[in-house]
């Protein structure tokens, strides 16, 4: 929706490249709004597990 900005709070578990895709239908080319999130250990942490 124009004007709205959506939040989204997630703790990601491992750290690693997510892909992303877009929540709101916004018309024809909807399908091709992919990107990447990479996340990373916080500093000094190297664990997999929550």
């Amino acid at each position: 929706m124009p004007g709205y900005a959506n939040r989204f709070i997630y703790q990601f578990h491992p750290a690693g490249t997510y892909t992303v895709r877009r929540l709101e239908y916004c018309g024809i080319a909807h399908h091709a709004m992919i990107t990447t999130l990479t996340v990373k250990p916080p500093t000094g942490e190297q664990r997999d597990e929550p």
